[in-house]
């Protein structure tokens, strides 16, 4: 049996963290201009991770398949975050 409460309260700490641990990194003034850049990534993920928390509020079985895709595609946008961050800031 899938505690859709657990699963909900899940997706609302992985994305609360997610939002947190990105603006410390993007928070330089340096890095602001790869902020826009990376402003398609942050609206995915919070439509993902909102819509696998409304689903699994309201108790629907396929919950755990929208936290799945959200959180693969979470582990996708970090990827990119770090190798936008990685690359060399000019000054």
């Amino acid at each position: 049996m899938i505690y859709y409460s657990a699963l909900a309260e899940s997706a609302a700490l992985i994305l609360t963290i997610y939002f947190i641990t990105s603006g410390i990194f993007l928070s330089d003034d340096k890095r602001k201009t790869r902020l826009t850049a990376y402003h398609n990534y942050f609206i995915l993920n919070f439509v993902l991770f909102i819509l696998s928390i409304i689903t699994a509020v309201a108790g629907l079985w396929y919950s755990i398949f929208i936290f799945i895709i959200s959180v693969a595609f979470l582990g996708f946008s970090i990827d990119k975050l770090f190798k936008m961050l990685m690359k060399e800031i000019p000054d």
